[in-house]
Order: C-alpha cells, then structure tokens, then sequence
C-alpha cells in the first residue's frame, strides 16, 4: 500500500480573493496537479491549516489569523486527498467553536481528519489497507493563543492534541510577554539580554510545561501499537518560521517520537523544507523535519521572498507486508513549487513541470539553482549536483 504526505495547505487573502467568483468559490485549480501525480496513493495527508468554520466567524481578511469557506476541503477531496491534519498553531483561530465547525465541514466533505476533537474519543486513527494497518496522529505544539486570545479549559484540554501547554499559558508570564508599559519593556529587553526566561525565544519557540501532554502523546502511540497497528505515522507541527534547520526541540520530540514507537515522523510548521533524518533511518523509520509549503502565496505574493518558501516536498512511503508479519517501507520524495499562472492565481506544481515549462530564461536558471540547493538540504549534502528528474528514491 501507498501513502503520500504534502506540507502545509494555507490560505491568505490574495488566495481568498484571487479564487473567488462573486460569493462562490473554486480551489481545485490550485491543487489539481495531486489528482495526476498521486492518484495510485491509497492514502494523501495534507496540513490543513486554517479553521473551515463559516462565514458566520468571518473568512479570513488579517494575516496570521485564517478561516476558509468550505469549498477548499471539498477542493482538496476533489483533488485526491483523504485525510488532513488539523493539530497547528491555527486550530483555534475562530476559538472552539470554530474548531467545532471545523470537523462539521470535514465531515461534510467525507475527508478524514486527526489532531483536533469535538468530543472525547481516541487521538489516533487506524487505517487498514491491503492487510496493513497504519496507525495515524497529529499534536501541535500550541495554538497561537497568545495572538488569538482562545486559551483552553479544564474540560476542554481534549480538544487539540497538544505536545505541551498552549503558548504563554501562565497568566503572569502572558502578562509581562503582552505588557506596553515601558517599565516592563525595559524589563523584557533585559531579560533578552541575558537569555533569562526565554524573552530571547520568539513565541512559538517557546518551551512550555508539557510532561502531561508527552505522556499523553506517548499513552496514544502505545495504545494504537496494541490495537494492531503494523505502522505508525506521526504528524508533529513544531518549529519555528522560516529556520534554515530543525530547532533543538524539533529534533528532540521527533527522536522521542520514534523512541516511542512512531515509525515515520512527519514535521510541519517551519513553512520551508527542511531534511530529511537520513543518519537514523530504516525501512521502518523516517523522519522529515518540515514539508514546507504545498500551497501558498507565501514567497509568491507575500514576503518572504528569499527564504524559498514558495517550495515543499512530499513524501510517499510504500509498504509491503513480508509472509513474517513484518513491514517494510520505501521512501521517495517530489519537490513542488508554488507559482502564478496565466490568471495571476497562485497554484502549486511539480517542480520540474515548473522548470520545463518556464520560457524566461532567468527565472528557469533560479528555479534550477533554488532546486539543487533544496536537494542538498533534504538529502543532509553539500554542493552535490543533483539530476533533474520528478521523484527521487530515498537510499536506505
């Protein structure tokens, strides 16, 4: 059996506006070229990261706080996509009822989802394809709650599968980090200075007390390998923005997660391709740092422009059940690029379509230069040329 894996699915303004006809709305464009170049993949997991919560809750018309009419999942079902991951930073953009909506939506769309919850229930989900059965998770290290204000109760802690306590969950840290008053700013600054209480740290890469929502995190895992799973897929969102590398903690909690029993680590949040673990990998385990992008306006129409955020990787993984019982995996890779069409519409593409395709003589030499640079990164080298072909095998 098959699965593929794309990064981040994001939708700012301009991609709000640029697909819109009148109050109706049409994404498949943006993401038909999955429906080709994964149609054997008996599984497609994307990173939805926006809420799908109404119109009601406003669509999204500020930067950094997302909420998307249903026609981008009903898009990206259309497209070949049968599951999405819901545990990010932007989860709770339109608080929990936005979260609610959310899995109404998907639902609607008959597109299955893990990460988030509407109400009690296992945070894993087991899929059994061909006699295989793969074990899925998704957990985020926060919410973005220090921007949107949305801080989870008691009874609700159920409702994202957190890696650790939401960002700033402590009332008086969160007052001094949010505080205007100049006395205070003094004090942060200070406190930067000399790398006292992560005041050095940008928000998200903050570290939070998490030892509950480890446990929890390895609870599941554990549970899901009892229930039968032959192989275990995690969906981790940490990170950082626009980091050339894997933080610290990246790396931690994607080692602890195989330690846990996770099989392939798939990470997200970094919003540009990072690398692939190459030096603690086997037939049954992976792990990729960041996907990156697989669509979005970002690094198109949207600064950064010289961070190559407008590339992502995915990720297939073949699976084959030996007579034994054991399972054994091979990996391959594709580049995308995010670009704009004849209509000005940013869509996502295979790279090399992209190259092949481009009749500027300049931008065809940068997308070439841009995609040895991306090779070198995934595959952990250093000025190796690579040769331009659509998908590569990850050696073992």
């Amino acid at each position: 059996m098959k699965m593929t894996f794309l990064g981040d699915i994001m939708l700012g303004v301009d991609q709000l506006e640029g697909y819109r006809n009148k109050n109706a709305y049409d994404f498949y464009p943006a993401v038909a070229s999955i429906a080709e170049e994964f149609k054997t993949s008996d599984i497609v997991v994307a990173n939805l990261e926006t809420p799908v919560a109404g119109e009601k809750l406003q669509y999204t018309f500020e930067p950094y706080s997302f909420n998307s009419p249903i026609d981008l999942p009903m898009a990206l079902k259309r497209a070949g996509v049968t599951m999405v991951t819901t545990a990010n930073n932007h989860c709770l953009d339109r608080g929990t009822d936005g979260l609610i909506q959310t899995i109404r939506s998907l639902n609607k769309c008959n597109l299955d989802m893990i990460g988030t919850h509407a109400k009690r229930e296992k945070s894993y989900v087991i899929k059994e394809i061909n006699g295989i059965k793969i074990g899925l998770l998704a957990y985020t290290y926060g919410t973005n709650a220090f921007h949107n204000g949305y801080y989870l109760g008691k009874d609700q802690k159920y409702m994202v599968d957190l890696l650790q306590r939401q960002e700033l969950s402590h009332p008086f840290m969160r007052k001094i980090w949010l505080s205007k008053r100049r006395p205070i700013r003094y004090m942060r600054a200070a406190a930067k200075r000399l790398h006292i209480g992560q005041f050095d740290k940008q928000v998200y890469e903050r570290r939070e007390k998490g030892r509950k929502e480890i446990q929890s995190f390895r609870n599941a895992v554990t549970e899901c390998r009892n229930e039968g799973a032959d192989y275990i897929v995690a969906f981790l969102h940490v990170g950082g923005q626009y980091n050339d590398g894997p933080t610290v903690y990246t790396r931690k909690i994607c080692r602890l997660s195989r330690k846990f029993g996770v099989n392939a680590v798939i990470a997200n949040h970094e919003h540009v391709v990072h690398g692939i673990d190459t030096m603690h990998m086997s037939d049954t385990s992976f792990c990729i740092y960041s996907l990156g992008n697989f669509w979005s306006s970002t690094g198109v129409t949207v600064e950064p422009y010289d961070k190559l955020v407008q590339y992502s990787v995915t990720v297939t993984i073949d699976l084959d059940k030996e007579k034994s019982g054991r399972v054994k995996a091979a990996y391959t890779f594709e580049i995308f690029c995010n670009r704009l069409n004849d209509n000005r519409r940013v869509v996502s593409e295979p790279l090399i379509d992209c190259i092949t395709s481009c009749t500027d003589g300049d931008m065809k030499e940068k997308m070439i230069q841009d995609y040895i640079f991306l090779m070198n990164r995934i595959c952990n080298t250093k000025g190796k040329t690579y040769p331009l072909q659509r998908r590569y095998e990850v050696k073992l």
